[in-house]
């Protein structure tokens, strides 16, 4: 199938340097496609499906024929703005695969023990069999997620510069291993983002104006359009420092 693309697109363009494929962000269903076009050396670029909307005008009905021609717009709009995608390193491949596997884990975790909770505190008789069955559960996945824990410390101690970018970030007060991983792997170990300002805007953490129109007085705030998980633990991260940080703590009460 992949070969067969690339013979239909060298009827307009024999030169593969002047190709540019583009393609939206699907995770692990495109992953064969990337090795493809990278062991033939064709230039891509992958770009999440609400970017690739937002460039865009509004739009009525979707079917994969009005999603290609869309993207191909996209592509021609923005082509000189398109970064080229890198692949992965084995290494933070595995990490991905095992820190998705994590939040499986955790959320299997959590929808058996809310319930038998609930069970506990409002149907104490009515539910023994269901929260001892929970129970026994939830201990099995609990050994699971430090199993996979060790497993992904493992796979970072395996490759000796994420190691160190590994020990760096759990060195800031407040990030463990969660925050720590998911921020190799949506930097690639920091090669896909290299500046403060560019992780902070991609986290929505990073304070943005708004005064312009009828928001002449508004004040600045933070963006509502950004990667919500690691929103999500650099926030985390932020409070642990602040409940647990004496100088943290009396900055953030000082200000």
């Amino acid at each position: 199938g992949f070969k067969a693309m690339v013979r239909w697109i060298m009827q307009f363009s024999k030169l593969r340097e002047e190709w540019l494929l583009c393609m939206e962000h699907t995770g692990i269903y495109a992953l064969p496609l990337w090795y493809f076009l990278t062991a033939e050396k064709i230039t891509y670029c992958v770009v999440p499906g609400s970017v690739i909307s937002s460039g865009l005008e509004i739009r009525r009905g979707k079917n994969d024929k009005i999603d290609a021609g869309d993207i191909t717009r996209f592509t021609m709009r923005y082509a000189d703005e398109l970064k080229p995608h890198q692949l992965p390193t084995q290494v933070l491949q595995r990490l991905r695969m095992l820190f998705a596997y994590r939040e499986r884990l955790v959320k299997a975790s959590v929808l058996l023990k809310v319930p038998a909770n609930e069970a506990k505190e409002f149907a104490l008789k009515e539910s023994k069999e269901v929260r001892t069955d929970s129970s026994s559960l939830v201990q099995i996945i609990e050994a699971r997620i430090t199993k996979v824990e060790k497993l992904m410390l493992e796979v970072i101690n395996s490759d000796e510069q994420t190691a160190t970018y590994y020990q760096l970030i759990v060195s800031v007060k407040g990030f463990g291993i969660v925050t720590a991983c998911y921020l190799l792997i949506i930097t690639q170990c920091f090669t896909m983002m290299t500046k403060s300002r560019e992780l902070a805007n991609f986290g929505g953490v990073a304070p943005h104006p708004h005064k312009s129109g009828k928001s002449i007085k508004g004040k600045t705030r933070v963006s509502p359009v950004a990667d919500k998980k690691l929103k999500a633990l650099l926030s985390r991260g932020a409070s642990s420092l602040i409940q647990y940080d004496e100088g943290t703590k009396n900055y953030q009460i000082g200000r």
